[in-house]
């Protein structure tokens, strides 16, 4: 649900019956956002194969996630050469969101015109490389074409960006998406040399205070990788685990 928010006006989703097909059309290298999405695990490694290469044909990569509260790796998952299992954790918040003041010197303020964007894309870019990504073309067209699309939803609304700047120098971003139901966190990133000081803490606090100005009732939900850091500082702030998404992913480059 908080994918369909996300992606709303952008991705389509198609009922195959046993599963359902995510396609991005603006953004086919958008591997995320061009997936099969199980409803159940499938017998075979070659029924969800045939699945995502019937509606893919043409696709360098592969993702097939699966709609469950907490899905197990099938064992069929070894017949799947060169896939990763990636686990990734559903958070909620119940209660207040808790976290530190920001850092003095700082300024925290809604992302607007080009040049804030730039600094947004640079850093993007910037954290991809140090997260192991190949440098190349196929992957900066992923993250222009992502925010081009982001900012294009920050000016219809229901979405927003927000950075931290330590003078006109983008320290650390972070977006939110929300309707009536839930408010979604997106893309969280901090520079490495402003990390450990407690950013990423308090524009949770900020971003999430905008959203439900907007929309109270929406349920606050953040993704994070399963065991990661980023986790971490999420439970700290106050939310909880709801479940675990799976999904079998070859990566497209």
């Amino acid at each position: 649900a908080s994918d369909a928010l996300v992606m709303r006006g952008h991705s389509i989703f198609e009922d195959r019956g046993t599963h359902i097909v995510q396609r991005t059309p603006s953004e086919p290298r958008f591997w995320f956002g061009n997936q099969v999405i199980f409803r159940a695990l499938p017998d075979a490694a070659g029924d969800a194969l045939d699945a995502f290469s019937t509606a893919f044909p043409q696709a360098p990569h592969c993702v097939i996630s699966f709609d469950l509260p907490q899905p197990e790796v099938p064992r069929w998952w070894a017949d799947l050469p060169g896939f990763a299992a990636e686990h990734t954790e559903v958070l909620v918040l119940d209660g207040a969101i808790r976290g530190p003041a920001l850092p003095s010197g700082l300024v925290l303020r809604q992302i607007v015109g080009d040049s804030d964007w730039a600094q947004v894309v640079a850093l993007q870019h910037a954290v991809s490389l140090s997260q192991g990504y190949t440098p190349g073309p196929a992957h900066s067209h992923y993250i222009d074409a992502k925010f081009a699309r982001i900012r294009a939803a920050c000016a219809q609304g229901g979405f927003a960006w927000f950075g931290v700047f330590d003078g006109s120098v983008l320290a650390a971003d972070m977006g939110i998406a929300w309707n009536h139901r839930i408010a979604r966190y997106q893309s969280v990133e901090t520079h490495p040399d402003y990390r450990r000081q407690g950013i990423c803490a308090a524009l949770l606090v900020h971003v999430l205070g905008h959203a439900q100005a907007q929309s109270p009732e929406a349920m606050p939900v953040i993704l994070a990788e399963k065991d990661g850091a980023p986790g971490r500082i999420y439970r700290r702030a106050g939310f909880r685990h709801r479940e675990t998404l799976l999904s079998l992913v070859k990566e497209g480059y």
